[in-house]
């Protein structure tokens, strides 16, 4: 775990991302080697990366979450300029905990429940609407 964090602070690990496999509840609760692989991440993603690397900037987390991946596979540049539809992401550094009654998932299967954060994200805007999680 060390050497991760190690490697994205000095820059060797440049992107991170989320693989978000919620499954449900008859496909992970069987034997161990029947189960399917995956479990949900994408609410808690940014949680995770800002408690075990509070050192981060925002700027930084903003280009291991999406700018660096956009670099990589040579995406269209998104800006925030008058005319174009804001696609940003809304986070705090406050105290989270994700519970059961947080989760906007269908699925439940998650290593983080009850688990205390530093940082949540609170929102998104995507094309041009505003979609808080409440």
């Amino acid at each position: 775990m060390l050497a991760l964090r190690e490697a994205v602070l000095n820059g060797e690990i440049d992107c991170i991302a989320s693989h978000h496999l919620p499954e449900d509840w008859d496909d992970k609760t069987c034997e161990f080697e029947y189960a399917k692989p995956g479990m949900i991440g994408l609410q808690t993603c940014y949680a995770a990366v800002q408690t075990a690397l509070p050192d981060l900037s925002a700027e930084q987390i903003a280009n291991l979450f999406s700018l660096n991946a956009a670099k990589i596979f040579q995406l269209k540049n998104s800006s925030i300029s008058e005319g174009n539809k804001a696609s940003i992401t809304l986070f705090n550094t406050e105290e989270f905990i994700f519970t059961k009654e947080k989760n906007k998932s269908k699925s439940q299967n998650s290593a983080f429940m009850n688990i205390p954060f530093h940082g949540n994200v609170i929102g998104i805007v995507s094309k041009g609407n505003l979609i808080l999680n409440n």
